[in-house]
């Protein structure tokens, strides 16, 4: 995994694109992807930053409720997928 563009870098492309000159003509002055320098001005209008987040560390999982198994969050009971839910007659017992 590489390392992230210097925070000195980042501030003077954005500087360069709020200045008037266009992100195409930034990325290229700088040496960046167009998209690494559209993607900064969108950080910038979002978080105020162009800082970059955090790379690595621990992300727990996210539960879903139920998953395609039929498990459901933390029961052990599986769902037959042939099982059929036929409507209960009032005179069946």
């Amino acid at each position: 995994m590489g390392k992230p563009y210097s925070l000195d870098l980042r501030k003077r492309v954005v500087a360069a694109i709020e200045s008037g000159m266009s992100r195409n003509q930034a990325a290229k002055q700088f040496g960046v992807a167009i998209s690494t320098a559209i993607g900064w001005i969108k950080r910038v209008d979002e978080t105020g930053s162009v800082e970059p987040s955090q790379i690595g560390g621990y992300k727990p999982k996210a539960i879903r409720a139920r998953t395609r198994s039929g498990y459901r969050s933390g029961s052990r009971t599986a769902i037959s997928p042939y099982a059929v839910s036929l409507p209960s007659s009032p005179g069946a017992v």
